[in-house]
């Protein structure tokens, strides 16, 4: 019904200069410090499948959004944050498993002794656990970071460089798809261009928006307090958010702002809906990066209409 939002994109397809890969172990070229002990745990990996079966799975992970995130806070805080998302990374890839950078903002991991599958399902777990991880910002408060990665199973004979370039592609895959979710050949990304997120407290608005939207095909996903919502978002990954601005918990606008400070979702398309309707309410909204605003009562197809033309639909 519409196209993913193309904010990971660039990075994703861009390589990594030498320059920004100075202080994040290494550049695109070069090995980094980090690569024998990847190497040395890719040994123990085949060991462990020769002897159980279990091909291990390669990971490449990236943070969403690094570029915006360095002319935001400046490149010394960006590496900063790289540093710890890093160590988060090795804490949640503990042995048996194994990770560490492979080159300049993109981690390695290892994951050994159990099925694709779960191997799958326990990146999810470190996307959740980054998604929720408060990351600090230079002035003392904090920000969200999503990040994204791509896996593969690596078979008998393949070295562990021909691993992570698959890895890599299956990375790109999901960039490609707006980041925040991990992307294997055996687990292609679920198409989320008509996922519509509705924050909205008032119960006969919600069920209006609920029933309108999914006649016209959109799958909704609804909350009715602030907090739930801005976490639904970076859970949920909607093609477009509709935020109330009166809503317990957080405010619409605070959502708002708060979400134009992850990177991943810096370009969401978010209309606002709400009765307050004096022109300074607009302009709050607007200048804390709304891309659409409408007063209530509103009309359905209208609202429709407005969310097609957010998501370039015709």
């Amino acid at each position: 019904m519409g196209t993913r939002r193309a904010g990971a994109r660039e990075e994703a397809d861009t390589p990594t200069s030498s320059t920004e890969a100075e202080g994040n172990g290494g550049s695109e070229s070069g090995e980094s410090p980090e690569r024998g002990k990847l190497e040395e745990c890719w040994d123990r990996a085949g060991a462990f499948a020769r002897k159980r079966g279990i091909q291990p799975t390669v990971a490449v992970l990236s943070p969403d959004g690094l570029t915006e995130l360095r002319q935001r806070f400046g490149r010394s805080h960006g590496n900063r944050v790289l540093d710890d998302l890093r160590s988060l990374l090795e804490e949640r890839l503990a042995h048996p498993h194994c990770g560490g950078t492979w080159t300049g903002s993109r981690f390695a991991a290892i994951l050994v002794g159990i099925e694709h599958s779960d191997a799958l399902d326990l990146l999810d777990e470190v996307l959740s656990s980054v998604r929720t991880t408060r990351f600090p910002k230079p002035d003392g408060d904090h920000f969200r970071l999503t990040l994204s990665a791509g896996a593969v199973e690596a078979p008998d004979g393949e070295s562990l460089e021909e691993a992570v370039a698959r890895a890599r592609k299956e990375l790109n895959a999901a960039r490609r798809e707006g980041g925040n979710l991990v992307v294997s050949p055996a687990r292609p990304p679920e198409d989320r261009s008509n996922v519509v997120l509705v924050a909205e407290d008032d119960e006969v608005a919600a069920a209006i928006l609920r029933h309108r939207l999914t006649r016209e095909g959109y799958r909704v996903v609804h909350f009715a307090d602030g907090i739930d919502a801005f976490e639904g978002v970076l859970r949920e990954r909607p093609a477009v958010a509709v935020l109330d601005v009166m809503l317990p918990g957080m405010d619409g606008l605070e959502i708002l702002s708060r979400l134009r400070e992850v990177p991943a979702c810096g370009d969401l398309p978010v209309l606002m809906l709400t009765a307050l309707s004096r022109d300074a309410d607009v302009v709050r909204a607007f200048e804390a990066g709304v891309s659409d605003y409408m007063r209530k009562p509103f009309s359905p197809a209208e609202l429709v209409a407005r969310i097609r033309t957010l998501l370039g639909q015709r």
